[in-house]
């Protein structure tokens, strides 16, 4: 009955993205955007994540999921 209600997952995984900001290409190549780091109430910190999936799939995360990933 459990596997019902959550069936089991591939990936489960927490993820801490850390306060940094970067530069990502635009799609068209044309130049970049910068990502800033998330800001709320309690200013810049990191942010905990979690990646869940039914399958891997290259691409995932590749530090944290390649010992799942065959």
């Amino acid at each position: 009955m459990p596997l019902y209600i959550c069936p089991a997952v591939a990936v489960d995984k927490v993820i801490v993205l850390s306060p940094e900001s970067f530069s990502i290409p635009l799609a068209g190549g044309n130049g970049e955007v910068q990502i800033m780091p998330p800001s709320a109430h309690t200013g810049i910190a990191a942010v905990n994540t979690r990646l869940i999936s039914a399958q891997c799939r290259s691409g995932q995360v590749h530090l944290v999921v390649a010992a799942y990933c065959n």
